[in-house]
């Protein structure tokens, strides 16, 4: 058994510092010291302190990833993996997990949707660089491909591939027509564009210099 020693009040983050007789410290939520009927004149089994021990690391498991996703969206995987970058173990990262899905905090095809629409916004690239990036992330092939399929078409490849060139153009002035083209085919081949796309494009670009 060891008995309450000293607690001290952390109101700012909600949590209380609790000095054990044997002069262990824990921190713990307020919710805790209210489960466990805590005070000073407390005293705890091994069982119930490795219980409220357990807890407490389902809290701040929470907590951390609560933080982590508030920054901006993640995925499944990518919460997983800063959970156990920060040393939580397997059973308080499946709780955790489990948890934020129950209040849809995790949803990776709201992620997808989301990722998608910025990047068709912000920084237009291809289908094959969308797919590519977001089962990278950790989302399924299943709802990659749902998602890439509802908002890109080949004819927003095509467009896409335009706006890539625009903001390379003036790496092209000093090229010749033949150079031009080599760089402009090898550039939006690296961003994962179809080669029809490609051809399509320097067709394009060909035409209006004429």
């Amino acid at each position: 058994m060891v008995k309450i020693k000293k607690i001290i009040f952390l109101r700012k983050k909600q949590i209380c510092q609790i000095q054990l007789d044997n002069d262990e410290l824990l921190f713990l939520s307020m919710d805790l010291l209210t489960k466990f009927k805590i005070n000073t004149n407390t005293s705890l089994d091994e069982a119930t302190l490795s219980n409220i021990k357990k807890e407490q690391r389902i809290i701040d498991a929470k907590h951390s990833s609560l933080s982590y996703i508030s920054y901006k969206p993640r995925t499944e995987k990518q919460t997983r993996d800063k959970l156990f970058l920060l040393g939580f173990n397997s059973d308080e990262i499946e709780t955790c997990i489990n948890f934020l899905k129950d209040f849809n905090y995790l949803n990776d095809e709201y992620f997808a949707e989301t990722y998608i629409k910025d990047r068709i916004k912000w920084k237009p690239t291809s289908k094959k660089k969308l797919v590519y990036d977001l089962i990278k992330k950790g989302v399924s092939k299943e709802i990659t491909e749902k998602y890439v399929n509802l908002f890109l078409t080949d004819e927003n490849d095509f467009e896409n591939a335009k706006k890539k060139i625009e903001k390379v153009r003036y790496k092209l002035r000093q090229k010749n027509e033949i150079e031009q083209k080599k760089y402009i085919y090898n550039f939006l081949l690296r961003q994962g564009f179809k080669p029809d796309t490609v051809k399509e494009v320097i067709k394009e670009i060909s035409s209006d210099k004429k």
